[in-house]
C-alpha cells in the first residue's frame, strides 16, 4: 500500500497518496539540497573541477563550443542577468530536455505525485537558496528594473535558479536518468557553491 505524504508534503492541497520509493527519492534530494553551501563560491576563480563539470554539461548540452567564463565582479551580474539568451539554441536545449524528463516521469508516476513532490521539494531549495544568496553581498545589487519587470534582485533570481534545478534533479531521480545527464551535471554546478548563469553569445557564465 502506498503512504500518505505528510500535511507539508501535501501543502494546503488534498492529501496525496505517494508510494515510499518516491518518498525516499524527495527525502534524500532534501537531505543533499540542505547539505549544499548556497554560492559560498561565487566570485572567485573556477576551479579545475568546477569548470570540467560545467564543460562537461555543455557537451551533453550538445554545445561543446561555448566557452567556460567566471564572472568574478558583483557588477557583471546585472549584464548577464539582462542579456542571458532566453530564446536560443541552449535555451531550446534545456527545454526539451526538461520536457523529455517530465515525459518520462510521468509514464511512471502519477502527474499529482509529481507535482506534489516539486512543489514541495523546490519551495525547500528556494527557501535555502534565498536566505544563502540574502547574506551575500556581491548578490544584494540594485534591483533588475530592466531585466525583470517584477523588480526582482539577483539574490530572488538565484533562488528561482535553485528551486528549478532542485525539480529537474528530482526529474532525473525518478526517471533513474543517471549523473551523466546533462541536468544533472548542471545541478553538480550549483552543489559546487555557484550559480550557473547562462548563455551571451559564445559564451557560458557561471557566477
Amino acid at each position: 500500500m502506498p503512504d500518505e505524504v505528510d500535511e507539508e508534503f501535501g501543502g494546503e492541497g488534498p492529501v496525496i497518496e505517494v508510494d515510499t520509493d518516491t518518498l525516499a527519492t524527495v527525502e534524500g534530494l532534501l537531505r543533499i539540497i540542505d547539505g549544499i553551501k548556497w554560492y559560498q563560491n561565487v566570485g572567485v576563480p573556477l576551479d579545475e573541477a568546477t569548470k570540467e563539470t560545467t564543460e562537461a554539461y555543455l557537451a551533453a548540452m550538445g554545445f561543446s563550443d561555448l566557452h567556460v567564463v567566471p564572472v568574478l565582479e558583483a557588477d557583471e551580474i546585472t549584464q548577464v542577468l539582462e542579456e542571458r539568451d532566453w530564446g536560443g539554441a541552449w535555451a531550446d536545449g534545456e527545454e526539451q530536455s526538461r520536457s523529455a524528463l517530465a515525459d518520462e516521469a510521468l509514464h511512471q508516476l502519477d502527474a499529482e505525485v509529481i507535482q506534489a513532490a516539486a512543489h514541495h521539494l523546490g519551495s525547500h531549495a528556494h527557501g535555502a537558496a534565498l536566505t544563502a544568496a540574502n547574506s551575500i553581498a556581491a548578490l544584494q545589487l540594485p534591483t533588475l528594473i530592466s531585466a525583470d519587470p517584477d523588480g526582482e534582485g539577483p539574490a530572488d533570481q538565484a533562488a528561482e535558479d535553485a528551486r528549478d534545478a532542485a525539480c529537474q534533479a528530482l526529474l532525473i531521480a525518478l526517471t533513474g536518468s543517471g549523473p551523466e545527464h546533462p541536468l544533472a551535471l548542471k545541478f553538480q554546478i550549483f552543489e559546487t557553491g555557484r550559480w550557473p548563469l547562462g548563455v551571451i553569445g559564445g559564451s557560458f557564465y557561471v557566477f
